[in-house]
């Protein structure tokens, strides 16, 4: 059925998470880098392009318009490294020009679009580590 190919999408992901936090734990790969490859499994990608099409600027935070302006200035091979660097998808080949998009701008949305799940991503895990300390204090006996 439909739930049970979602707790089993779940428990898969869960089992990946742990992996990684292993990686993380023993120092295998930078902690940037674990952290792209988290956003990639649990955020996925968020099509900015598309939400905005649809009137929905939610995905687009205040904290993060400094790095989406820096970002939308860059040539896309810079992306494409920035993407690499974090653990990311970042090859472009398969992509092509529109109607609405040349070829490089194309590359720059589909690049940035995993930039900012990586940045959501990060910016969540730093939330709850900040409430779960503040609330930890707290609790401890």
């Amino acid at each position: 059925s439909r739930e049970e190919s979602r707790l089993q999408a779940d428990k898969v992901r869960g089992d990946i998470c742990r992996v990684l936090k292993i990686w993380e734990d023993w120092g295998l790969f930078a902690p940037q880098y674990i952290r792209g490859l988290e956003a990639a499994l649990v955020v996925g990608v968020v099509r900015l392009r598309v939400l905005a099409a649809k009137g929905d600027c939610s995905q687009e935070p205040a904290w993060l318009e400094p790095k989406l302006a820096d970002w939308r200035r860059q040539h896309f091979s810079q992306l494409e490294k920035m993407c690499r660097t974090r653990g990311l998808r970042s090859s472009t080949a398969h992509l092509e020009n529109t109607k609405e998009l040349s070829l490089e701008e194309a590359r720059k949305d589909w690049l940035v679009d995993r930039l900012v799940a990586h940045e959501i991503h990060a910016h969540q895990k730093e939330q709850a580590r900040l409430a779960s300390s503040s609330s930890g204090g707290l609790t401890r006996r």
